[in-house]
């Protein structure tokens, strides 16, 4: 749907194999991409963070800064963990 709606958007969903359990997900939108290459600095930041609750798991993201500093976000993924395998995807 993300990608019917949003031409050139990026979602992934990532199922694990041995049933339809969910592993992780990926969101990044074309705007955000057209944003960073019109208005931001040549800068990309990567991080994680926990998240705390039912679920777990991990929230990784990758953000720029704009003309003004700010946090500029670029895209995100949710994940069982911060694990190699997960960064790589990522």
């Amino acid at each position: 749907m993300v990608q019917q709606c949003n031409p050139g958007s990026a979602a992934y969903l990532h199922l694990l194999q041995s049933a339809t359990t969910f592993q992780r997900f990926f969101l990044g939108f074309e705007a955000q991409k057209n944003g960073f290459i019109e208005g931001c600095r040549p800068f990309i930041g990567i991080d994680s963070y926990h998240l705390k609750g039912l679920y777990g798991g991990v929230l990784l993201s990758a953000v720029a800064l704009d003309a003004n500093s700010g946090h500029f976000p670029l895209a995100f993924c949710i994940c069982e963990g911060e694990t190699l395998e997960s960064w790589s995807w990522f």
